[in-house]
């Protein structure tokens, strides 16, 4: 069909806006001879040309943070895809993303989890959609670990002798595996 986007151009080029992903485009230009008296005079057209818009692009995820985190319903974010009516967001164990946790449709570029999530180490990618629906490519897949399990409580050494003389005892405990740090209390009172 002949749809005619831009008459009465001045220069050699125009900005096309409003075409759709997953399109398909043919194009060509007449050139307008204009007669003295400024009315068109005669009309030239090019060949005819033709260009492909792709897949909307895919998002780039922002981490989820801290990680590990102990937030069972953590707030997943990524940047705004130009273009996109919406997003689809999947989060699984399996990072081959067989067995989804979550598989969600939203229309921002941000989710929260209704439902805790399980903990371990999670995978999550997102994809946009355009306005007709179609889907582009995955994300890239993040990674991130969900832990609530609160660590093994240390087992402390006895001060001895007991009572000390010494006003700076040396204080310790048995390590603990997977711990990052230790948070000592002392006090006059239990």
């Amino acid at each position: 069909s002949d749809l005619r986007i831009a008459t009465d151009l001045t220069a050699p080029s125009f900005m096309a806006s409003g075409l759709m992903y997953q399109t398909n485009y043919y194009w060509r230009v007449a050139v307008v001879d204009l007669a003295a008296d400024g009315t068109p005079h005669a009309t030239t057209f090019g060949p005819v040309w033709s260009f492909a818009i792709g897949a909307i692009p895919a998002p780039v995820l922002n981490a989820v943070t801290p990680d590990p985190t102990r937030n069972p319903r953590p707030t997943f974010t990524w940047q705004t895809v130009v273009g996109a009516v919406g997003y689809h967001i999947e989060i699984d164990d399996d990072p081959a993303f067989g067995s989804l946790f979550v598989g969600s449709d939203v229309t921002q570029a941000t989710f929260t989890p209704a439902v805790d999530l399980p903990e371990g180490t999670l995978h999550w990618r997102v994809r946009a959609l355009d306005a007709q629906g179609h889907p582009g490519a995955f994300s890239t897949v993040n990674s991130f670990t969900e832990d609530r399990t609160a660590p093994a409580v240390p087992t402390l050494t006895p001060v001895a002798p007991d009572p000390t003389l010494n006003p700076r005892p040396v204080l310790s405990w048995s390590a603990v595996s997977g711990a990052a740090q230790y948070h000592l209390q002392i006090s006059p009172v239990p």
